[in-house]
């Protein structure tokens, strides 16, 4: 399988069940030591951690980050149990085979020497290393502004939601201007369950990960957290704003404010109701977004189902293909 072809959806799983093992695996996937450290120091927590790690290596290793090298580092790192799992999940990995990494990764702890696929016992993995996980970040409290008239509250009532896989096709990512870009609004609380994997759905399906603006990955290091979110809203590219709407997510400062910027730029909206109906968010939020064409998901707790994440991405893309 190529390394364009490794689905993410493997990673979702993968950073639920490795957790605090997450510097295990990275070692067994050859990532260099220097990388792990900038992993460990720019993240909050463990799961994000190890998320982080699976995209750096599928960026930096290129085809040689293949499925079957992916496995076989949860094997040498002694979590089988997680690649019993990712196997019981996913059943065409069942028929999977695990191949050599390409040892250009990081130096092996305390001496110990890399070893490639032989036929021969595996090598006994290097003990895990337990980390706590961070506190949750705290949030800024409520504030009450002014929401100023939009053309959009004349757009048809939001669809329900859609199930199915999404299909692709046709170019949307650019436009005789330049490039087409989209950002991500939503509540922290709704990063595990929807809005992390929606985006790398979206990206899945084409549309290139520099034209998302998600916190995660588009918060530069030097501009700040403040610069970054402006300089995106003002990009003159960003043709669409995907809003997470949930109870959650109204109650935030910084959602709204980007909401409203985004209306003072006047651009199109791709609402999603989750948790919440139209009518709510038009009573307690925003009857320009209660009146957008949009997705309405139901809240479960749970992440959300692979079919509607599909669907759901399908429908942005499109929407964005069209502006």
């Amino acid at each position: 399988m190529a390394a364009q072809d490794v689905p993410r959806r493997y990673f979702f799983y993968i950073k639920q069940e490795v957790a605090s093992c997450w510097k295990d695996l990275a070692f067994y996937l050859g990532v260099q030591d220097s990388t792990t450290s900038n992993i460990d120091g720019r993240n909050r927590d463990d799961r994000s951690r190890c998320m982080d790690l699976l995209q750096e290596w599928k960026r930096t290793k290129g085809n040689a980050a293949t499925t079957g090298v992916l496995m076989k580092a949860l094997a040498d790192a002694d979590l089988r149990d997680v690649l019993a799992g990712l196997k019981t999940k996913f059943p065409e990995l069942a028929t999977q085979q695990v191949t050599a990494r390409q040892e250009t990764g990081g130096q092996p702890p305390s001496g110990q020497p890399q070893q490639e696929s032989t036929g021969q016992p595996q090598q006994t993995a290097r003990p895990r290393e337990q980390q706590p996980s961070s506190p949750q970040d705290t949030t800024r409290p409520t504030q009450e502004t002014g929401e100023p008239s939009s053309p959009d509250s004349s757009w048809p009532e939001p669809q329900q939601e859609t199930t199915g896989p999404s299909s692709t096709g046709g170019p949307y990512c650019t436009s005789k201007e330049g490039p087409k870009k989209l950002f991500i609004v939503h509540g922290g609380e709704d990063k595990d369950t929807l809005v992390e994997p929606l985006v790398h759905e979206i990206v899945d399906q084409g549309v290139p990960m520099e034209n998302v603006f998600y916190d995660k990955w588009s918060i530069g290091y030097t501009q700040g957290i403040k610069q970054s979110i402006t300089s995106a809203i003002q990009d003159s590219s960003c043709k669409l704003a995907v809003i997470v709407l949930s109870k959650d997510m109204m109650k935030k400062y910084w959602p709204r404010k980007e909401f409203e910027d985004f209306l003072m730029r006047r651009i199109s909206f791709f609402p999603i109701f989750y948790g919440v109906t139209p009518e709510e968010v038009r009573q307690d939020y925003s009857p320009t977004l209660a009146d957008t064409r949009g997705k309405v998901i139901t809240k479960t707790g749970n992440r959300v189902d692979d079919n509607t994440i599909a669907g759901t991405a399908s429908n942005i893309r499109k929407t964005l293909r069209d502006l």
